[in-house]
């Protein structure tokens, strides 16, 4: 795929989600106080076990990382749907899986960062 060829999906990809976040503005889903709720509880369950056990677990993964968002993403839009906000907050049971899925595919994949390598510089490797 040449470069032409990926700006234009790249333009056309921008022109359809500011076309699609209009069309939201003009009739938005809830009040601004439900909107930043559920943004708050989408950013936890994405981002908040990649983060701290990325930065203080040697055993993480990009594949955990992923895994973890999409199981936190769906849990926390399956958990909506269903209706269940009234029991338990959402954030909760989508944090919980996606933490789950972080360490399950940390544990199974078996590779240890080395943050040595990872830190070294690479002109002192050549010399």
């Amino acid at each position: 795929m040449g470069a032409s060829h990926q700006l234009g999906w790249t333009r056309s990809l921008v022109i359809f989600l500011a076309g699609l976040s209009a069309f939201f503005a003009l009739d938005p889903p809830g009040d601004i106080l439900q909107i930043t709720i559920f943004s708050g509880s989408l950013y936890a369950a994405c981002f908040l076990p990649a983060v701290v056990l990325g930065l203080y677990w040697s055993k993480g993964s990009a594949h955990g990382v992923l895994v973890s968002m999409a199981a936190g993403v769906v849990t926390l839009l399956v958990w909506l749907a269903q209706g269940y906000s009234s029991v338990l907050h959402d954030v909760f049971p989508a944090l919980a899986v996606s933490l789950i899925a972080y360490v399950s595919v940390a544990v199974w994949d078996g590779r240890k960062v080395d943050l040595a390598s990872l830190l070294a510089d690479p002109r002192q490797t050549e010399a």
